[in-house]
């Protein structure tokens, strides 16, 4: 049955030298019968036993069972012959601690998938007389009992062969005896070969002896040339460890190093949470929440915004709608109607002015300050108009000259006070202050629009203010927020002045162009100074000192600039030329020629600087993020233009030609409205105009979802950068883990794989280890990730308060915190596994 040729073993030292263990061994054994190999310590027959077993590989020759050749033997293949036809003895015995006497000795049928004989049992234990001792733990037997269990276990999956390293050496001469007596009544119908160095056992028990020195055989009792035949057919049984015993053997590992598996536990766990965190703000769908937001607080008027690409976070720039515009969204938003932003000058190019008195700039009037002087927009209301939803005290407007507030405004003025309408500006009368938004209204007060017309308020639209009396009311800096975010809610709806259609034709605004201020327009010298202009162009002729005389030029070409004294102060000084020549004229006598005076320090200003005249500068457009939105242009310098006493500006004139792209008019259309009440069509309409595009849908919402999408998308990253971290940490915990787990229970693996276990039961082993230790660290985290959302959630809706729950933690994040530490977990496992998957069984058994 079983025939070695040619055998031999060669140990490599970590020193370099060479031990020959087993020197060209070919031996036949019988089918039956008790043979004992017998040698010195170290003289190689252990070694020999090892390999017979397939414990240990063989360099070279040949191992024949049944016929056939392991030549080509895979490392499965040599675990499912242990697993079919041997059973092994040692002399440490290798029973597995944990278990019962039972388990160990129905653990060897398990592994052959084959069914629990539990009478075949009992007359096993009966015949080694065990049966008393069957629920008891190895950890209580005696030597001699454990070492019956190794023989049970052995025998119980009716091996071929049974081989026995020195079985009687840690047990008393009675003992040694009774075991000796056991195997050589099992040897009548097995083959026993056992390792021993007790010659007088072998004399007296042995039906074969060979005696090995320095791994070869020095002698052979009963030398056998012919492999004894055999009927059987040689057919392996591959092992199959059942999920049961794996789980067991997984999880009742854990218990052996508490401190550690607590640590890796919780780092792990920390690791998923802020991995949890992370992903439940990038859930944070701004558009859904948007929309539900609209539908639940019945908000329903949306305004589409041009955003200009230069705009920046902190400033953006809206642009006029041109009809090219319009046609690109109509498909989006089929109705809607106009709102118009009026600019009369460049500095004041998103500001209409009802006369309201300026509140003052303390902490107590942020409430009132952001609605006095946030942009108001003019809507023209259709004729047969359903745009306004809420209540109106008083009426709509019908004539040219009638306009609607807003109670907000109406609250500012009534804090404030009004100045009604006189014919001229200069005599100003008493401030009307209006006890509430009725007598407003009934009051009929005509008032001063922009100085350009005189417009009476007819109507308050009643909005729902209540969220805002706390801010009213809470005057300290942990309210400021609030008072800033109020301005959103301002531009989108309260600062809208409802008009009738008629209304641009009854104030008869010229359609002239200005510079649209919005942007950047840097100059900058050769030597590198430069300075932010104040640009403006001229269709008239101007009038500018050369350093020695004055001109008058008709027309800028396109490469002239002309300079103000503002901007040579502050090329060259630190000083404001308005402010120098303020002081300057403070000096001077009561009776002294005032203009004149001013025009002697012009001259004598820009002769101090005549070097300038004619010098090049460079001239470029930028957008609020400081990119060029023009080509960097040189233009000459011909001279300085006086103060414009005018109008009281400072200008910095270039031509028209310069200035083309970045003109605005008095009256443009800045916003699109439309209502919508659908929360799907909502969700749509701000997916498709989401913030950052150039058409972007604004509400009373979206300034503080904005800023809280950045916040999310800040945080995120944050925790998900803090995720990796601890997602290494944990990952050489886990693999440090596995790996000291395997240290410690080497042995045991080492007995298991010598039962006939394969790598993939050890394998499932560990993974159970390992499975269980991620289950505990998901749980930790979905429970930790849960109970922080459901804390901060209540303090983010406070602090912007919407009534929204940002933060959604689910069966989303519940299944990612899982999929990842599940993911981690077989990461870490595979190579210390794969580590003792691989290492020989004997080496595993003696933790080598």
């Amino acid at each position: 049955m079983l025939e070695l040729k040619h055998i031999k073993k060669e140990y490599r030292s970590k020193k370099g030298g060479n031990t020959l263990a087993v020197n060209d061994i070919s031996l036949v054994f019988e089918n039956t019968g008790m043979t004992f190999l017998l040698g010195k310590s170290g003289s190689g027959k252990s070694t020999l036993l090892n390999i017979i077993g397939g414990l240990d590989r063989y360099d070279s020759g040949e191992i024949t069972i049944l016929g056939k050749s392991s030549s080509n033997f895979t490392k499965e293949d040599f675990d499912s012959y242990r697993n079919t036809y041997v059973g092994f003895i040692f002399q440490e015995f290798h029973v597995l601690e944990d278990y019962t006497v039972y388990e160990n000795i129905i653990l060897a049928l398990q592994l052959q998938k084959k069914e629990v004989d539990h009478q075949k049992i009992q007359s096993l234990l009966s015949k080694l007389e065990l049966s008393e001792l069957k629920d008891r733990k190895i950890n209580e037997l005696s030597g001699g009992q454990k070492q019956r269990v190794a023989i049970a276990r052995a025998l119980i999956k009716d091996p071929k062969i049974i081989l026995a390293d020195e079985p009687t050496g840690n047990l008393d001469s009675k003992t040694s005896r009774q075991v000796l007596d056991l195997l050589k009544q099992i040897s009548k119908e097995k083959l026993v070969i056992i390792v021993s160095h007790d010659e007088e056992s072998a004399q007296e028990y042995a039906d074969r002896i060979i005696e090995i020195r320095d791994g070869a055989v020095i002698r052979d009792t009963k030398e056998i040339t012919e492999v004894p035949q055999i009927s059987e057919k040689f057919q392996l049984i591959r092992s199959k460890l059942p999920t049961k015993e794996s789980f067991r053997l997984g999880v009742g590992s854990l218990k052996h190093k508490k401190i550690r598996l607590c640590a890796t536990i919780f780092l792990t766990a920390c690791a998923l949470f802020f991995l949890g965190m992370s992903d439940t703000m990038a859930s944070f769908q701004m558009a859904k929440a948007h929309a539900k937001l609209m539908v639940e607080n019945e908000k329903n008027l949306v305004s589409i915004q041009h955003i200009d690409p230069s705009s920046t976070s902190w400033y953006s720039i809206n642009l006029p709608w041109q009809q090219k515009d319009i046609d690109a969204v109509k498909d989006q938003i089929p109705e809607f109607i106009s709102s118009y932003r009026i600019s009369l000058d460049q500095t004041e190019l998103q500001y209409t002015s009802l006369g309201i008195n300026q509140p003052t700039n303390s902490m107590e009037d942020n409430y009132y300050t952001v609605g006095a002087y946030t942009q108001m927009q003019v809507v023209p209301l259709p004729e047969n108009q359903t745009w306004i939803k809420e209540n109106v005290i008083g009426h709509l407007p019908q004539n040219e000259d009638e306009i609607v507030i807003s109670n907000y405004v109406s609250s500012i003025i009534q804090k404030y006070g009004i100045q009604p309408y006189t014919e001229n500006e200069l005599d100003l009368t008493d401030v009307y202050y209006p006890a509430n938004d009725q007598e407003l209204v009934e009051k009929g007060l005509y008032i001063n629009f922009n100085g350009i017309k005189k417009v009476k308020i007819v109507g308050v639209i009643q909005y729902d203010l209540s969220k805002y009396e706390a801010i009213k009311k809470t005057i300290d800096k942990t309210t400021y927020l609030l008072y800033s975010d109020l301005s959103s809610e301002v531009k989108a709806t309260y600062n809208r002045i409802y008009v009738a259609e008629d209304f641009f034709q009854y104030l008869n605004i010229p359609d002239t162009p200005m510079v649209n201020m919005n942007y950047i327009y840097d100059l900058s010298l050769e030597d590198g100074t430069g300075l932010y202009a104040n640009i403006n162009y001229s269709n008239k002729p101007l009038t500018y000192f050369d350093g020695t005389n004055y001109q008058t030029i008709d027309k800028l070409n396109d490469h002239q600039i002309l300079l103000s004294p503002e901007d040579i102060a502050m090329l060259y000084s630190d000083n404001s030329y308005e402010a120098a020549l303020e002081e300057y004229l403070s000096k001077q006598p009561e009776d002294a020629d005032l203009e004149a005076m001013e025009k002697s320090y012009f001259e004598h200003f820009v002769s101090q600087y005549r070097q300038l005249i004619g010098e090049k500068v460079r001239f470029c457009v930028k957008g609020m993020n400081d990119k060029n939105l023009t080509e960097e242009k040189e233009l000459e310098i011909i001279g300085v233009v006086p103060l414009d006493k005018q109008n009281g500006r400072i200008y910095t004139y270039v031509s028209e030609q310069n200035v083309e792209q970045f003109k605005t008019y008095p009256i443009e259309r800045n916003e699109l409205l439309f209502h919508c009440s659908d929360q799907k069509e909502l969700q749509q309409l701000f997916t498709e105009f989401a913030p950052g595009g150039e058409y972007q849908a604004t509400t009373v919402y979206s300034s503080d979802l904005v800023n809280m999408n950045e916040f999310f998308n800040l945080a995120k990253k944050v925790a998900f950068y803090i995720s990796l971290v601890f997602a290494v940490f944990a990952l050489i915990l886990i693999t440090n883990f596995i790996f000291s787990s395997i240290a410690y229970r080497k042995k045991e693996i080492g007995i298991l794989r010598a039962l006939g276990a394969r790598g993939m039961d050890v394998f499932k082993i560990f993974m159970w280890e390992g499975f269980f230790l991620a289950l505990i660290s998901g749980i930790l985290a979905s429970i930790g990730t849960g109970v922080v959302c459901a804390v901060l959630n209540p303090m983010i809706i406070n602090t912007i308060g919407i009534g929204l729950t940002p933060l959604m933690f689910g069966i989303r994040q519940i299944g990612l915190i899982f999929v990842i530490v599940f993911v981690i977990t077989i990461i870490a496992s595979l190579l210390p596994i794969r580590k003792i998957s691989k290492m020989k069984p004997i080496d595993a058994i003696l933790k080598r």
